[in-house]
């Protein structure tokens, strides 16, 4: 993710985003930190960690779902 990206996320703690693309998400943190690992600084992009907290009361307007019966990848538990 480019830096300028991290600083607008960074800036809005706590708020809603948009993603203009698939994003790789697991529930398991270790998982999560593994592809980190594999994607270090790589061409003036930085890996990315977030924590994504869930208000599941707004499910309705804010959906979500967890897809692992259906993912090919159904080890990491996204």
């Amino acid at each position: 993710m480019a830096m300028e990206e991290i600083e607008y996320l960074t800036a809005n703690v706590g708020g809603l985003i948009t993603l203009n693309a698939f994003t790789s998400t697991s529930i398991d943190p270790e998982i999560a930190l593994s592809f980190i690992l594999d994607s270090m600084n790589y061409d003036g992009n930085h890996a990315v960690f977030f924590e994504i907290r869930i208000n599941t009361e707004l499910s309705l307007t804010n959906p979500y779902a967890k897809i692992s019966s259906v993912s090919t990848m159904p080890n990491e538990c996204e």
